[in-house]
């Protein structure tokens, strides 16, 4: 029971190691530079990373491969779930809704027992519900049948040496090493913010250690995370799913 489901997973789980280590080689086989610039004005200092060579054809399609069998896992406990409590045919699947109205009309529309139709509504797969990146990984699975998922490869972080801000009259923030996080824009720039109407000083050649984020072709959940943390929290996440389905079924059985 629910065999198959799990076997999707492990199979997602490879690629998204398959992903790790490609991405590793990737930074080791390729040199990068670095872009910095300061808005004074702004109080921002943005990076941006140029690499030797084009992520998007090395990691694209093993994210969509990773991506595609968490989505079949989850179409898998569907047909598992119903074709015990309901009448399943080749039709059945996961309910897709990115509201919680469209989403629990989905799961209300099974032919099946309503204990059943309640499973699938706790796990509340939608934007905002329990389950969201459950249907944040579906969402990137049907952008994936029709244009390749978007990968930027930039800086997760970035470390300064003798960073320095100040405002109008003193200093007010002194460290000689100062690591931060970013966040990516749509162009895979990264912005730091220190504040509006500050000054911002640092030696030059900061360091970044780098990641694979989701672009903008990507659901707006998953756009500007890191897309193998993300990958590894979904896979996670159904893997419980299946527990929860397999507990269901068995105490429901007769």
């Amino acid at each position: 029971m629910l065999k198959n489901a799990e076997l999707k997973l492990d199979r997602a789980d490879k690629h998204i190691l398959d992903l790790e280590r490609e991405f590793r080689a990737f930074i080791d086989g390729n040199a990068h530079s670095i872009i910095v610039e300061v808005n004074q004005d702004e109080g921002t200092v943005s990076i941006d990373a140029h690499f030797n060579s084009d992520p998007n054809k090395k990691f694209s399609p093993i994210i969509g491969d990773a991506v595609h069998n968490i989505a079949c896992a989850m179409d898998h406990i569907a047909w598992e779930v119903i074709g015990v409590c309901g009448t399943r045919s080749k039709w059945t699947q996961f309910p897709r809704g990115r509201t919680a109205q469209v989403y629990e009309s989905r799961c209300n529309a099974f032919v099946a027992s309503e204990d059943a139709k309640e499973f699938f509504c706790r796990i509340g797969a939608y934007e905002g519900g329990s389950g969201e990146v459950i249907w944040a990984v579906s969402d990137c699975d049907q952008v994936d049948k029709h244009m390749s998922l978007t990968p930027l490869v930039t800086a997760a972080s970035v470390t300064f040496r003798n960073w320095r801000v100040y405002n109008s009259s003193m200093m007010f923030v002194s460290r000689d090493v100062y690591t931060v996080d970013t966040f990516p824009t749509a162009t895979g720039v990264c912005a730091i913010v220190g504040g509006r109407g500050v000054r911002i000083e640092f030696d030059d050649h900061p360091q970044i250690t780098p990641t694979i984020f989701f672009g903008d072709s990507t659901n707006p959940f998953f756009f500007g995370k890191p897309i193998m943390p993300m990958l590894t929290t979904a896979s996670a996440r159904l893997r419980g799913l299946v527990d929860d389905a397999r507990t269901f079924l068995a105490i429901r059985r007769p």
